[in-house]
Order: C-alpha cells, then structure tokens, then sequence
C-alpha cells in the first residue's frame, strides 16, 4: 500500500542558487544533513521540509545521469515523485504484473544503520514524471 509522498524531487542548474531562492520563498532551511553528494548516481541534493514532506532540489554532477539528460533536454523542473510503500516487495511485483516498466530497483544506505530501498517508475508510463518507490520499512523512523 502506498502512503505517502514524501517529496518532489526537482532538478535544477545551480544547486546554491536554488536552495537560496526556495529557502526564501517558502520560509524554510534545509534538512540537518545539509547538501548530500550521491556520486554514485551523479548528483548532489538539499532536501528542504515543507510541512510533513519535503523539496528534494536536484544538481547533476555527472553528465550522463538521468537528472542530467532532462536538465539538457527539458530544463529544470520536476524530476520526480518520491511515494512511501508498506509492503514494497508485493507492490512492486504488482506493478510489474499490471505491465508497468521497474526500473533501477535498487538499495542505498543514506543514513548510518539503513539499507533503503528504491524501485523507480520512468516517464513513459507515468504520464512524463519518474516515479520513486521507497520501502517505508528500510527508513529511520526519524525520516518517515
């Protein structure tokens, strides 16, 4: 069962322009963990709160990661969706039954102790958006 959106993951151009612009705008200040470097995906990211979910702003550091190839050819904005699963084994398996196309099922440990893991759903059957499904149960409560 999905539930929740945890964030809206966007990507962008300059990762300190945005967060400066997005900070004011919106009142808030970054996460704790301040930027993070995910050089294992090409990407450095700030995750700003906004009331029980979060901004994911998204910078490429590699240039042939997916946020980069939509900054070339879309420009910045929406990256993706980040939606919470219970059950994350069934529902993937659902979802690949019911002919959607799983990609990059995946773990990543984010925060110390935590294995999280990650399954994706791309642009072409979700209507331009990538979708991610994260497995409520591998988070820390903290970050739930």
């Amino acid at each position: 069962m999905f539930t929740k959106v945890d964030h809206i993951g966007v990507v962008v151009k300059d990762l300190d322009a945005a967060t400066a612009r997005y900070v004011d705008m919106f009142q808030t200040k970054p996460w704790d963990l301040g930027v993070l470097s995910l050089t294992d995906i090409g990407v450095k990211v700030v995750l700003l709160p906004i009331g029980n979910t979060y901004i994911e702003l998204i910078e490429p550091i590699a240039a042939d990661c997916p946020a980069a190839v939509q900054l070339r050819e879309r420009g910045e904005g929406i990256f993706h969706l980040s939606i919470f699963c219970e059950d994350f084994d069934r529902e993937v398996e659902r979802l690949k039954k019911s002919g959607y196309n799983v990609e990059m099922e995946t773990t990543r440990q984010l925060f110390p102790g935590h294995t999280l893991q990650f399954a994706w759903l791309l642009p072409p059957d979700t209507h331009g958006v990538r979708v991610e499904v994260v497995n409520i149960d591998s988070m820390p409560s903290f970050a739930r």
